[in-house]
C-alpha cells in the first residue's frame, strides 16, 4: 500500500509533466480533434494526459484512473485517480492563461466492500496546476491547504452582498436555461459574478479567497475531484449532488456565504 508521502509526489510528478506538456505548446495554433456546441477536443488535451497517465501507470499500474479523454482504465481496483489533463481547453486555444490540470486519488477500504462512504472513495490528496499562473495548489483531508506550499484560507465573507461568484451556463440546454435563472438572482444578489471557465482553478480560488464561491449545475467529477478537497481543507464549504447521466452539481464557498449561496441553487423552482 503505497504512502501518502508516495501518493502526493506522484501527483506533483504527473500534474508537472502535464503541464510542461501544455506550455510547449501554449500560444501557438492548436490542433482541433473535435468540435463541440460549445467546446473544442484539442490534441493537447490528449498529449498532457498522456504524460500524466505514462507516470501514473509506472508507479502504479494497478491504480484505478478515471480521465477525461481515456475513459476508466483498471476499474474496481481500491486506489482511484481522478485526472483532468487540461481544464479551461477553449481558454489554452484562445491564449489565455486561465487553465489547468487537476488530479486527485480517492481510496475505498477493504472494509467498505463495494459501497463507497463517500461516492467518489476516500479523498486521498488533490492537486490544481495552472502552469501559466505558476500556481500549485494542493491539499490533503484536514490540511493544509496550499499554494505553492504557502497556506491558503477561504474568504471571510459574511453576507453574499459582499461575495464574488464564480460560475458557468455551462453546455446543455436545459442547464443553460436552469442557469440562466440562477444568474438573474446573483447578479442581484451577490457583489459581482464571474466566468473565468475552468471550474477546478475557480474552486482553488474559492480555497483561497480569490473567488467567494462557485456554483455550477452540471460538470463531471474529474472537475471537482481534486478542488474539493482543497476547498475542504481549507476550510471551505462543498457540496456535490450526482444529476444523471454522470454529471453533478456542485457548490462551493467560503463558510459565511455557503447557506444563502446553497439556498440560491436549492429553489425548487429552478
Amino acid at each position: 500500500m503505497p504512502s501518502l508521502r508516495q501518493i502526493k509526489t506522484v501527483a506533483m510528478e504527473a500534474v508537472r509533466a502535464a503541464g510542461q506538456v501544455l506550455m510547449a505548446g501554449f500560444g501557438q495554433p492548436q490542433a482541433v480533434e473535435d468540435r463541440l456546441d460549445h467546446d473544442l477536443k484539442l490534441a493537447a488535451d490528449n498529449r498532457s494526459e498522456a504524460a500524466a497517465l505514462a507516470i501514473l501507470q509506472a508507479r502504479f499500474p494497478d491504480h484505478e484512473i478515471v480521465s477525461e479523454e481515456k475513459s476508466v482504465l483498471n476499474p474496481g481496483a481500491r486506489f482511484r485517480w481522478y485526472l483532468d489533463p487540461l481544464d479551461g481547453t477553449i481558454n489554452y486555444f484562445l491564449g489565455q492563461p486561465y487553465f489547468c490540470t487537476c488530479l486527485a486519488c480517492y481510496h475505498t477500504p477493504p472494509e467498505a466492500g463495494l459501497k463507497r462512504p463517500d461516492p467518489l472513495g476516500q479523498p486521498i490528496a488533490g492537486v490544481v496546476y495552472a502552469p501559466a499562473l505558476s500556481k500549485c495548489f494542493e491539499a490533503v483531508p484536514g490540511g493544509p491547504a496550499l499554494c505553492n506550499e504557502r497556506p491558503i484560507r477561504t474568504g471571510l465573507e459574511t453576507r453574499l452582498s459582499d461575495a464574488v461568484i464564480g460560475f458557468s451556463f455551462g453546455s446543455h440546454p436545459d442547464t443553460m436555461q436552469r442557469m440562466i435563472t440562477v444568474a438573474a438572482l446573483l447578479v442581484k444578489q451577490a457583489r459581482k459574478v464571474r466566468i473565468f471557465g475552468a471550474t477546478g482553478l475557480d474552486l482553488a480560488h474559492v480555497a483561497s479567497g480569490g473567488l467567494s464561491g462557485l456554483v455550477q449545475a452540471r460538470v463531471r467529477v474529474w472537475d471537482f475531484a481534486a478542488a474539493r478537497i482543497i476547498v475542504e481543507a481549507a476550510g471551505g464549504y462543498f457540496r456535490a449532488e450526482e444529476n444523471g447521466g454522470g454529471s453533478w452539481g456542485i457548490t462551493a464557498a467560503a463558510p459565511g456565504i455557503a447557506a444563502e449561496l446553497q439556498d440560491i441553487m436549492d429553489l425548487p423552482s429552478l
